[in-house]
């Protein structure tokens, strides 16, 4: 079972310029993220709402985002969890 979990989850500590940002994307995974440095707008699904460090936000598989860093003093930094949607079934 633990090589199952294993993976299943994926991590990623990113740290970009605000010319280097994600546009909108989906993915099949949940997606757990965290903001350490920088704020903007951040879209889900039809939703666009503020954010600022320290915000953690869970985004469903499937669903559109993406987040608008307006910090310009290039420090933007998150940390992201992805993990499959079976991963909660083998965990309940």
């Amino acid at each position: 079972m633990f090589a199952a979990v294993k993976n299943s989850i994926h991590f990623d500590h990113v740290r970009l310029k605000p010319s280097e940002q994600i546009g909108s994307h989906q993915q099949p995974t949940w997606e757990l993220s965290l903001v350490i440095e920088g704020e903007g707008t951040r879209t889900i699904a039809d939703v666009s709402e503020p954010f600022k460090s320290g915000e953690v936000v869970l985004v469903p598989p499937e669903t559109a985002h993406c987040w608008q860093f307006t910090d310009n003093v290039e420090k933007i930094e998150n940390i992201t969890v992805t993990f499959a949607p079976e991963l909660l079934h083998s965990v309940a």
